[in-house]
């Protein structure tokens, strides 16, 4: 039993020393150590945003770091996979390698998601690293990482309460600092509707008004506008994030029809609510509604260039098709 414990503690220590989250692939600790001080030069790759990169060691390590051309060599450099040694398998997509040598710490990769994804991991070790005075000493070693999955998302429900422009960031920020890299962005609901549509403007006047737990009339509208938008999706991008919008159809649309009675599609009442949910759904066949949605789907395309696919939610349809069997134009189509 003392082996045994022995040996766990040994691994959990071992496993403890090097602190990068999520740990990469391949860890390979080697003597002695790299040393880092206040204005120590760091090589940037030509893409990248060097406000971006130069805050993120900078706020790790507690002190400022300096940018020079990239054929200087220097405490920190952003290198292309052909520079590494003959024995490393050279990283591709988002993957990268990170050498701490004695005299300098590499990032070596081909994308730039796969630098700003070596760049959360060496701020990481630096925010962890062991200080004296004003030098700070990380471990030498030989870290390789790619991610096991494509799509590592979170997802943000704005409809029953709205984050944000700074709160937004602060979440994107964290995703990048965990290499997150596709924020779902659920923009309407039936408590409100978040997303300017400018040739709907009562969308987001009347559609998005209040939120879960009030339920006001009067209450404020809460809402990003386009131009939010596209600097949210600019700051999402430079930290290797998607954003994927969600616009919830034919279910989940009381605030939208709210805003446009003339797409109700029916609900239902739930037991003891007055406001839950009479107007659930859009009218599924009329010819109306789908120019509508389609004029929504258009704007919402043009403000996520890189997302793919905007979701359409469709669950929970059967809270308010009742009236759909009676309705003359669904009998119809």
């Amino acid at each position: 039993m003392k082996i045994l414990l022995a040996c766990l503690l040994s691994i959990t220590n071992a496993l403890t020393e090097v602190s990068i989250i999520p740990l990469p692939g391949r860890i390979e600790e080697t003597p002695p150590h790299l040393l880092l001080k206040p204005g120590d030069f760091v090589s940037l790759p030509p893409y990248a945003s060097k406000e971006l990169y130069l805050s993120t060691l900078s706020e790790a390590a507690g002190f400022p770091f300096t940018p020079t051309t990239a054929d200087v060599s220097c405490p920190i450099q952003f290198l292309a996979p052909n520079s590494l040694p003959a024995d490393l398998e050279k990283p591709r997509g988002e993957g990268y390698v990170l050498r701490i040598l004695e005299k300098s710490a590499i990032i070596h990769s081909a994308t730039q998601a796969g630098h700003f994804n070596g760049l959360q991991s060496l701020s990481q070790l630096i925010a962890s690293a062991p200080r004296k005075a004003d030098t700070l000493s990380l471990p030498c070693l030989t870290a390789s990482d790619s991610p096991r999955f494509a799509w590592r998302g979170f997802m943000l429900d704005e409809s029953r309460h709205f984050t944000g422009v700074p709160g937004l960031k602060r979440l994107l920020d964290g995703m990048g600092r965990y290499k997150l890299n596709v924020l779902h962005w659920h923009l309407t609901d039936s408590p409100g509707w978040r997303i300017e549509i400018k040739k709907y403007p009562k969308l987001t006047s009347i559609g998005g008004r209040g939120n879960e737990h009030d339920q006001r009339p009067d209450a404020p509208a809460e809402f990003y506008t386009q131009e939010q938008i596209r600097e949210l999706v600019a700051y999402a991008k430079e930290r290797n994030i998607t954003i994927v919008p969600e616009i919830d159809m034919p279910g989940h649309a009381d605030a939208a029809v709210r805003a446009y009675p003339a797409h109700d599609g029916g609900g239902f009442l739930k037991k003891g609510s007055t406001t839950k949910w009479p107007r659930f759904t859009f009218n599924p066949a009329k010819a109306e509604t789908l120019s509508f949605l389609e004029d929504i789907l258009t704007e919402v395309a043009s403000l996520f260039p890189d997302a793919g696919v905007i979701h359409l939610g469709g669950d929970e349809v059967h809270f308010g098709w009742h009236k759909w069997p009676n309705s003359r134009r669904c009998k119809a189509s």
